[in-house]
């Protein structure tokens, strides 16, 4: 059809047909009108072909999206390219089919989807369609959709996880707004020894259940046996963690933990939506409820400053705010979930590799939408995954395991005077005060390590408040104390087995540089 352009163009061609010659008169007006490009028409005025050209050349160069439009916008061919918008660069990239979600059968959803699981069927452990009973897990209901998903490489470095003998710190969560059918991805998740998140297997699912998340860790069971979980981190519901103890045994979690930020989110909307307050005691209770969550690290301390809250509650006639804690957060079974004097020792504290996780895979290969169909979502999901294992050897490759704050950090603990005062107890002296550091374990495998000395940061417990995911300058000072006292010095445990298990999967067959130089040479002779 035409683009509008709200009038009446007189321009026309008209025929008029002989009912007994069957000749055709055919009549021409030449003259237009109305499609003069001005700001009342260029709504409706189509980007040029330059532009288009110009946008899908940028789009295949991975150029940033607002990077293209104001580029287009700045030295573009007409005036319709200085109304750009993000709808015109996705509707080129459409057209261009740049978007990259290679699709079966195109035209029908239902036989697409049916034959992408055919083709992963190594990676599919278990799917269940809506409209379909299911025997195996017969609590199932019959409108339920379940897909469970965990390819081979991913199988394989939670199996070589399992099998260095690391710490098992498992997280668990499930985002929304994957597809406009309304599906739920929950994702499991490990802490790998380079403190990065690595996704073990995923559960695209109609909803989100004790009963579908219990069917999923039975699969998870089958793959890698019965689990049990150093740390296992989750948000405020109970649905994970009660659905891993119901498949993985009652003491399948030493330490189960809450993200504190969600706790913190729930504790500030309750109180925010609480009547009867003003706003100087809410912005208190909202700053003691912070402190007994991040700052205080003494038992004592906590207890005391839980019963100054609740006395003010009482004071404010807070009855529905004081039960509301005292039932969901109080209980002693709940306080070791969220409290961080209970969480000394432990560095993971939030949930915020698995939500980065989502949001990269929303985002980055969503493209920030609800995909409409099944089969482009799972292509895309399945290129994510891809992508999580090629980070993971890129990681191993380049050494990721220590950042800038580290070095610096040691840097500075070489001014620090450290005393031993029992065993496995340490005086750090600095100008300002004193800290008491304790040995905690010989950690063998973490490769999350200061280049220099070597410490990581499950071998001390600090009570100093830096930040508990690096490793502070006293820590540094007291383990160069111990290796130059001891004459040891320890060997980070050497990644080439791994790199070249994932190589040999990922390129088959896998060559080494040595065989590719000697190939080339014999190429010359």
């Amino acid at each position: 059809g035409s683009s509008k352009i709200n009038n009446y163009c007189t321009s026309k061609i008209k025929v008029v047909e002989c009912k007994n010659t069957r000749i055709c008169t055919v009549t021409l007006f030449h003259n237009h009108l109305g499609h003069d490009i001005n700001f009342e028409t260029l709504a409706h005025t189509r980007l040029s072909q330059q532009d288009r050209e110009t946008i899908a050349v940028k789009i295949t160069k991975d150029v940033p999206k607002m990077k293209i439009i104001e580029d287009i916008r700045n030295y573009g061919a007409n005036n319709r390219s200085k109304i750009i918008t993000s709808q015109d660069i996705d509707n080129v990239a459409r057209d261009y089919n740049l978007h990259n979600l290679e699709i079966p059968y195109d035209g029908c959803e239902f036989f697409s989807t049916e034959f992408l699981l055919q083709e992963k069927g190594n990676d599919i452990l278990f799917f269940k369609n809506r409209g379909e009973k299911c025997e195996k897990y017969p609590e199932l209901k019959k409108e339920d959709f379940v897909l469970v998903i965990s390819t081979k490489m991913q199988r394989k470095i939670f199996s070589q996880h399992i099998a260095d003998n690391h710490k098992l710190v498992i997280s668990m969560d499930a985002t929304h707004g994957i597809s406009s059918s309304g599906f739920q991805a929950t994702t499991l998740m490990h802490i790998d020894d380079l403190h990065h998140g690595f996704p073990d297997a995923m559960c695209i699912s109609s909803t989100v259940n004790e009963k579908i998340i219990s069917c999923f860790l039975n699969e998870v069971k089958s793959i890698f046996g019965e689990l049990t979980a150093y740390i296992f981190m989750s948000d405020d519901d109970g649905t994970f963690r009660n659905a891993w103890r119901n498949v993985m045994g009652l003491r399948s979690i030493l330490f189960c933990l809450i993200c504190v930020f969600h706790v913190e989110r729930s504790w500030i909307r309750k109180i925010n939506s609480t009547q009867g307050l003003d706003s100087a005691t809410k912005s208190y209770i909202i700053r003691t409820c912070k402190d007994l969550l991040y700052n205080i690290r003494d038992m004592e301390t906590f207890w005391i400053t839980v019963r100054e809250l609740l006395a003010i509650l009482d004071m404010k006639e807070q009855i529905g705010l004081i039960e509301y804690f005292t039932k969901y957060y109080l209980k002693e079974e709940r306080v070791v979930m969220w409290a961080r004097y209970c969480r000394i020792g432990i560095h993971i504290h939030t949930n915020n590799h698995i939500e980065s996780f989502h949001c990269i895979l929303k985002h980055k290969f969503f493209f920030g939408k609800k995909i409409k169909r099944l089969d482009k979502c799972l292509i895309a999901i399945f290129k994510f995954l891809d992508d999580r294992v090629y980070k993971r050897l890129t990681d191993l490759v380049k050494h990721k395991n220590c950042n800038l704050s580290v070095i610096k950090s040691h840097a500075e603990s070489l001014t620090l005077t450290v005393t031993e005062v029992g065993e496995g107890h340490f005086v750090v002296t600095s100008e300002y005060r004193q800290i008491l550091v304790q040995s905690k374990d010989n950690c063998t495998d973490c490769r999350d390590r200061c280049n220099i000395c070597q410490v990581c940061l499950h071998m001390y417990i600090c009570p100093c408040y830096t930040n508990s995911k690096e490793i502070c300058k006293h820590i540094h000072a007291v383990h160069s104390y111990v290796s130059a006292r001891d004459r040891e010095y320890f060997v980070v445990k050497d990644a080439n087995k791994e790199i070249d298990m994932i190589m040999a999967e990922l390129y088959s067959p896998y060559m080494s540089q040595k065989d590719v130089i000697s190939k080339e040479l014999e190429k010359i002779k």
